[in-house]
């Protein structure tokens, strides 16, 4: 099972209590934020210097260059939205992977410890840097089974919301839908039959709980505002409460 939790506050000390968290990687999302590069910069020399935990960037859109970038910069796994045909993810893996499977330039600007040298790196960054796209359509579902013949990718992140857009339910989060959760359970067995990784943006602990019981093996939970949301509320209604 590898979960992880969205980064939306930024700072060094907020970083670091995250990080206190048992997650396995951390999630800068560059699609739906306020992100910049030099903010993923300094997120990543933060989390690398004082953590064991993984970073996974989700960029904005299906672009060479920001995938190019993404793991440039030290990304152990990158989430590709809005992915929708063989031809979408073929764009994805071009970026994401050096020749022969793709056509990523060369310029790593950070090495994380676990490799040795820059051949390293080279040798390895297929094997240990993760490849996501985001299936969150009707069209991308039904064309997944096609998607699954292609090399040079991980796994899949669901995207509740969109996918419910796109058969015509509200975008609730977590999803309401029975159908939206059917088509949610349609990927997730898709995947398992192809050998790809299922996941998804749980967004709460019980569709977490219910979609891994269906086969997810990878989530987003929460975020540092999350949690510092219902501490803070934990320990204030603890506190009155107690001084009934």
């Amino acid at each position: 099972m590898i979960v992880g939790t969205l980064i939306l506050n930024p700072t060094k000390q907020n970083i670091i209590s995250l990080a206190k968290g048992k997650f396995d990687f951390m999630l800068l999302d560059f699609q739906h934020s306020a992100f910049t590069w030099e903010i993923a910069d300094f997120v990543i020399e933060t989390v690398y210097t004082y953590t064991d935990k993984k970073i996974w960037i989700r960029v904005s859109n299906n672009n060479f260059a920001d995938i190019n970038k993404a793991y440039d910069i030290g990304a152990d796994a990158v989430v590709v939205p809005l992915i929708d045909t063989i031809s979408d993810l073929k764009n994805c893996i071009n970026a994401a992977r050096y020749k022969p499977l793709g056509n990523r330039s060369w310029g790593p600007v950070r090495l994380r410890e676990n490799y040795h040298s820059y051949e390293d790196y080279f040798n390895n960054a297929h094997s240990t840097q993760l490849l996501f796209p985001q299936i969150e359509s009707l069209q991308g579902l039904n064309n997944l089974p096609d998607m699954c013949t292609l090399d040079g990718w991980d796994g899949v992140m669901i995207g509740p919301s969109d996918l419910a857009i796109s058969i015509g339910e509200v975008p609730n989060f977590p999803p309401k839908s029975q159908l939206v959760k059917d088509k949610m359970e349609e990927i997730i067995n898709i995947c398992k039959n192809n050998n790809k990784i299922p996941g998804l943006f749980a967004g709460s602990l019980d569709v977490a709980k219910e979609f891994v019981s269906k086969g997810a093996e990878c989530f987003t939970y929460g975020s540092d505002l999350d949690f510092l949301d219902e501490g803070t509320k934990n320990s204030f209604d603890n506190l009155y409460n107690s001084m009934k």
